[in-house]
């Protein structure tokens, strides 16, 4: 694995199947990680809860389900979690022992346990590691998330997992009070979030791209989209579809 360094001094690596990089290289890894998923999920919905069920699409380099971890243990220590990741490439995750982490978020034993055996638990945080097809895996769930990190290549390089039909996947999955975070500011994905019934809100941070965050509540500290203005000003966006997909395959 050939490391590569971001701005904020973590690393990240490139996926040569699918052309593009874990993370944003100007963002940073650990800058992306926290400021787009980790901080405004756990902002949102961690100060009232015992227990959080996060889905991390996909696990990739760990960053998000790491510093899920990291993050939980330094703010609220009481907090259990459940991490549900479904990832792709196994070859990936079994090498991660060898990965430079940002000392913020290094958990030796976690990841140890996850390249070994796809599994990680004690007595407050559990990790599962899918390997697979997501959309395959997701369909074997039958339990509720509060939190999905919505964090899958991009859309043009791996559209099945920004669909129509997997926003509505995703959006069965989510608990009575569940958000889900993305960088990803497509105006076809905000359709696609909008669609299943979630309101859309712009995430915006200081010297970097700002990203979205798609709530089944509201989330006062944060810009909501009109979306009905936006589609009506943009009348020839539209969401991606599995059909339309599978037709260019």
């Amino acid at each position: 694995m050939t490391k590569i360094y971001t701005a904020d001094g973590s690393y990240t690596l490139y996926d040569e199947d699918f052309g593009e990089h874990y993370h944003s290289l100007t963002c940073g890894a650990l800058g992306e990680t926290m400021q787009k998923h980790i901080i405004p999920a756990f902002n949102a919905l961690a100060k009232d809860a015992d227990e959080l069920n996060i889905l991390d699409i996909c696990f990739g380099l760990g960053f998000n389900t790491l510093a899920s971890i990291s993050y939980a243990k330094q703010h609220y220590p009481r907090l259990k979690l459940n991490i549900f990741s479904p990832e792709l490439n196994a070859a990936l995750v079994k090498r991660l022992v060898s990965f430079s982490y940002p000392v913020e978020i290094k958990n030796i034993e976690l990841i140890k346990s996850i390249s070994e055996r796809f599994i990680f638990e004690d007595e407050r945080y559990s990790v599962t590691v899918a390997i697979g097809d997501a959309r395959e895996s997701l369909r074997d769930i039958d339990r509720k998330f509060d939190i999905v990190y919505q964090d899958a290549f991009s859309p043009a390089k791996n559209p099945r997992l920004w669909s129509s039909e997997y926003f509505s996947q995703i959006s069965d999955l989510m608990s009575k009070k569940a958000l889900i975070t993305t960088y990803s500011r497509s105006m076809a994905v905000k359709i696609a979030m909008f669609n299943t019934g979630l309101g859309i809100y712009e995430l915006e941070h200081d010297g970097i791209r700002s990203s979205t965050v798609a709530a089944n509540f509201e989330l006062s500290n944060l810009k909501k989209i009109d979306m009905l203005m936006k589609m009506k000003n943009s009348p020839n966006t539209k969401p991606l579809l599995d059909k339309d997909i599978d037709g260019k395959r």
